[in-house]
């Protein structure tokens, strides 16, 4: 039985191989799926949370949480959106703008600095 198993294997490594030597990437992923099957674990618990909807709703909280961490300047980020406003409206609108809407990564560590 072992021997049988061993030689299905090896037939199997051989089609891998052809269809790869070939670059038959269809016939490739197709055996390869049928091989390995199309098992897909789903994790039930997560955080002590359970079902879909409470593990959904989890993580939404953690992202919320998450993007309210970082502290920042109302009034630097309030300067910033007025000039990236006036670009846009002068510039974009216009159909003269090229990149220079985009805020620089200056722009923001000036503004975490600040607080």
């Amino acid at each position: 039985m072992k021997a049988l198993k061993r030689e299905q294997d090896t037939q199997i490594s051989k089609k891998l191989s052809t269809s790869l030597q070939s670059q038959n990437k269809r016939d490739f992923w197709k055996e390869e799926k049928r091989t390995v099957g199309n098992f897909q674990s789903v994790v039930n618990v997560i955080d002590d949370e359970y079902g879909n909807e409470n593990i959904n709703n989890a993580f939404a909280d953690k992202c919320c949480e998450l993007y309210n961490s970082v502290t920042f300047d109302k009034n630097i980020m309030a300067k910033i959106l007025s000039k990236l406003s006036g670009k846009i409206s002068n510039e974009c609108l216009s159909k003269t703008c090229y990149s220079s809407h985009v805020i620089e990564v200056s722009d923001v560590i000036d503004s975490m600095e600040k607080t």
